[in-house]
């Protein structure tokens, strides 16, 4: 399932993607910096951006 976010708050548009893996966890490319990590998406910063969480695959 993807989990999908935005980065510019009030804005309807795509600005994140990642793969939820479950229990309120999200898979994703954090920047350059931090590389590759999983996040609470329970956090109030993901609770502000998520838009939708959408299965791609059946």
């Amino acid at each position: 399932m993807l989990a999908v976010c935005s980065h510019n708050q009030g804005i309807d548009r795509i600005g994140h993607v990642g793969i939820y893996l479950g229990e309120g966890k999200m898979l994703h490319a954090s920047g350059a910096a931090v590389g590759v990590t999983i996040s609470d998406i329970t956090t109030p910063y993901y609770e502000k951006t998520f838009m939708r969480a959408q299965r791609v695959i059946q």
